[in-house]
């Protein structure tokens, strides 16, 4: 399958002037904004527009506090800043005792039913 990325990169300098803009990020946030709502750049996407970047002369370098195992969710288009997401200990379920619905929540750690967390 032949490489796409430069041939939408060079739609995307069609429609949008990319001199104006002073950071990767507002770059890689327009070419998201431009591509479609429920773009998610892959790993080759991401490493192609970070090429792009450089040649526009953007510093593409991730912050010092960005892991490379959380370089996918550092460049999640939807949300501006990092924000690592809160594990869930908990679930809701609806449980059918003596023919009658019930909503109960159970602890994933142990399984126990708890009762309805805050």
């Amino acid at each position: 399958m032949p490489d796409r990325f430069p041939e939408a990169f060079d739609r995307f300098e069609d429609d949008v002037y990319t001199s104006d803009f002073r950071s990767f990020q507002e770059l890689l946030s327009s070419f998201a904004w431009w591509s479609g709502k429920r773009w998610r750049g892959s790993r080759a996407q991401i490493n192609a527009l970070k090429n792009e970047g450089e040649k526009l002369g953007f510093d593409t370098s991730l912050p010092f506090w960005v892991k490379k195992r959380d370089y996918g969710k550092y460049h999640a288009i939807e949300r501006r800043h990092f924000a690592p997401f809160e594990r869930k200990t908990w679930k809701h379920e609806t449980v059918v005792v003596k023919g009658k619905y019930q909503s109960r929540y159970r602890d994933l750690a142990t399984g126990r039913f708890i009762k309805k967390p805050s």
